[in-house]
């Protein structure tokens, strides 16, 4: 590669290249935004979205108490005077694992859906513990959106309509509100994490095959320039020597 052959030839056709740099950095900025002239002034709004993630963390308990802080359950075993009532000790880290499905049902989401304000969506998944990998008695209900806001929102809005699908079950069910599994917020949805960034990927490859295109242009400009006659200059320098002489 001639390195001094592409400077002369990018200098000689400067003006080219530096028509074609603005080119290539003004579709460049537009393939990474959009410009809107509404209102009657320029307005600019990314292209791509970001997407922001943000947590609510519920504890799946009972309806009374702290059912998990006991050692042994409560409830005396059976006798001729005092009969089984059916209740039973709740496994409430299968029900955490269970509850996943329904909280990711289609009736959840329509109540959710009753909030026409939030635009993002959200999913639920069960709590393990980090060394064990074990499940825990622990919702985790997932807010994504554009906005870190309207992330915590959506988070705070499944976890609400998810409490409100269970409740609605369970009177439908007969269950009285003492014998109802309780949800119980642990971690409210107060921060949110970037998960998607905006890709510059589109932008860069419409700024270099511009660039690209621009200064192949310019050689081919090069190419279309006369060539220097050599020959003819030296023909002519021989001739004039012969009349001198």
């Amino acid at each position: 590669m001639d390195l001094r052959l592409y400077g002369r030839v990018i200098w000689r056709f400067r003006l080219v290249i530096l028509l074609g740099l603005v080119l290539a950095v003004l579709l460049a900025l537009l393939s990474y935004v959009r410009v809107s002239f509404k209102g009657g002034s320029p307005s600019f709004t990314y292209r791509q979205a970001e997407a922001w993630q943000s947590n609510t963390r519920l504890l799946v308990t009972g309806g009374k108490g702290f059912p998990q802080g006991r050692a042994y359950s409560s409830t005396p075993p059976p006798t001729a005077s005092s009969p089984s009532n059916g209740l039973t000790t709740v496994d409430f880290t299968g029900l955490a694992v269970y509850y996943q499905q329904l909280a990711n049902s289609d009736a959840v989401h329509r109540i959710l859906a009753h909030d026409k304000s939030l635009h993002g969506s959200m999913v639920a998944t069960y709590d393990v513990d980090s060394t064990t990998k074990s499940p825990l008695p622990v919702l985790i209900i997932s807010g994504v959106a554009a906005t870190p806001a309207m992330a915590q929102r959506i988070s705070a809005g499944g976890a609400a309509a998810f409490d409100t699908y269970l409740n609605r079950r369970a009177r439908a069910a007969g269950i009285p509100p003492k014998q109802r599994v309780k949800l119980t917020v642990l971690n409210a949805p107060l921060g949110a994490e970037l998960i998607t960034k905006r890709k510059k990927t589109v932008p860069l490859v419409v700024f270099l095959t511009v660039m690209i295109a621009t200064i192949g242009l310019a050689f081919v400009l090069e190419n279309l320039r006369p060539p220097i006659r050599l020959v003819e200059s030296q023909d002519a320098e021989l001739l004039r020597h012969r009349d001198s002489a």
